[in-house]
């Protein structure tokens, strides 16, 4: 987390006054950080997929294209959802804090802007970043844990090979002189009191015992543990 905090910001300068695009490259490549420069606004919207910045610095007043154009431009571009927009603009009304924000920008300064203001703005950018990044990473493990568990499944062994594995269990009660077998699955229900049949077994239709549990009777008198235990699919629970 610290090398994140206090790793540089990559910072595009937006302004067609080119003194005051140096000043701020030479303040912030001083502190370390990755400064680009552009001093027009069609030429910042065509380069700022290709720079990526975590922030861009953009003034207001400029000629063609001004600083609210640049703002709705790259605010269409989903890539640079991430990236802080700040406007730094010599007007100090009101008025043109509102239109800056409703164009997309994040924070509105007023120029000129003291160092220790830089600085603030540079430590919140900063903090940006980082929770970007944690909320990428977080959906980044979603993703793979989802990968890995579609993958377990489909590596899984069929439900069939299973069952004959282990033995689809059977639940088997007296009731009078007959037999009750109970089994979760109606197929499978069915599927075992076919096999009885075929051995000469008199059992009843398949009914619904209660919610997800289904049963037939067995009328005759041999013993349903030892039938049963010749058919691999399923087994009698003790």
């Amino acid at each position: 987390m610290t090398a994140l905090l206090e790793s540089p910001v990559r910072v595009f300068v937006v302004d067609n006054d080119r003194d005051t695009t140096e000043c701020v490259r030479m303040l912030l490549e001083i502190w370390g950080h990755d400064v680009h420069v552009a001093n027009d606004g069609e030429l910042a919207v065509g380069q700022a997929p290709r720079i990526n910045p975590d922030l861009m610095m953009v003034d207001l007043g400029m000629p063609r294209v001004d600083g609210l154009e640049v703002a709705r431009r790259v605010r269409q571009n989903s890539d640079l959802n991430h990236t802080s927009l700040v406007a730094v603009s010599g007007y100090a009304d009101e008025r043109h804090r509102e239109l800056a924000l409703a164009a997309g920008y994040d924070e509105y300064l007023v120029k000129p802007l003291p160092a220790q203001d830089m600085q603030a703005l540079l430590d919140r950018v900063r903090r940006r970043v980082v929770k970007s990044k944690q909320l990428a990473a977080l959906a980044a493990d979603a993703v793979r844990r989802s990968q890995e568990r579609k993958a377990k499944s489909l590596d899984a062994p069929e439900p069939a090979l299973c069952e004959r594995a282990t033995g689809r269990p059977v639940t088997l009660r007296k009731s009078g002189i007959s037999d009750v077998l109970s089994l979760s699955d109606r197929a499978a229900a069915e599927r075992l009191r076919e096999w009885l049949k075929g051995r000469s077994c008199r059992v009843g239709p398949v009914f619904e015992q209660e919610r997800g549990q289904w049963a037939f009777f067995n009328y005759s008198r041999r013993q349903m543990r030892s039938v049963i235990a010749d058919n691999e699919e399923f087994c009698v629970t003790p």
